[in-house]
Parts: C-alpha cells; structure tokens; sequence
C-alpha cells in the first residue's frame, strides 16, 4: 500500500516532526500513515490542507483518535507555500497526483 511505503521512506529519509498532505481527500491516507509511523514517532504531527473543509467535517468521528496527531489546516494550493514555514520540508500529494492525472486522461 503507498501510505505505508510512504511511512517507511518517511522514518528512513524524513527530517522534522512534520509532514503537509495537500488535498488529504478522506483522510484514509493520512490516517494509515500515522498507524504506520507512530511506534517510531510519538511526536509526529500529520497536517492536512484544503481549500475547502467539506471532508474533514465528514471525518471528524473517523478522526477522533488522531486528536493532535492530524490536524487540518484550511488551506489552498496558492497559500500552501506562505503558510507552511517548517524548515524542513515532507509533503505528501497523493490526491493533488490522482486529480492531475484524471484530468490529463
């Protein structure tokens, strides 16, 4: 599953505590990547930004154990890159990858 090799090029090659997911769509990566890395990282936060907050709105129960663990940030692609300051950079793009794609076929 991509999620969890995301989650293992994450624990080998990933700085920081932070990782930035644009487009979290269901939030099912997001939550699979955190099961994954959690027993190695305890502190790590999984942000999620969108443009609109439909979906996490839909998945706050889902969420509910995550509570600190992923956060969601109202975001859009054109203010991601002002509103994300972490010096060391892990951003996941699996929707925004997903859409491209369908558009361009």
């Amino acid at each position: 599953m991509l999620c969890r090799a995301t989650a293992v090029d994450y624990l080998k090659n990933g700085n920081g505590r932070a990782v930035h997911e644009i487009g979290p769509g269901n939030f099912k990566f997001a939550t699979a990547f955190v099961d994954a890395v959690k027993p190695s990282i305890d502190d790590l936060v999984y942000n999620a930004h969108d443009f609109s907050d439909s979906a996490f709105t839909h998945a706050q129960d889902r969420l509910s154990p995550y509570n600190g663990r992923i956060k969601f940030n109202r975001t859009s692609l054109s203010e991601f890159p002002n509103a994300v300051t972490d010096d060391s950079l892990y951003i996941v793009a699996v929707e925004v990858l997903d859409d491209t794609t369908t558009e361009f076929y």
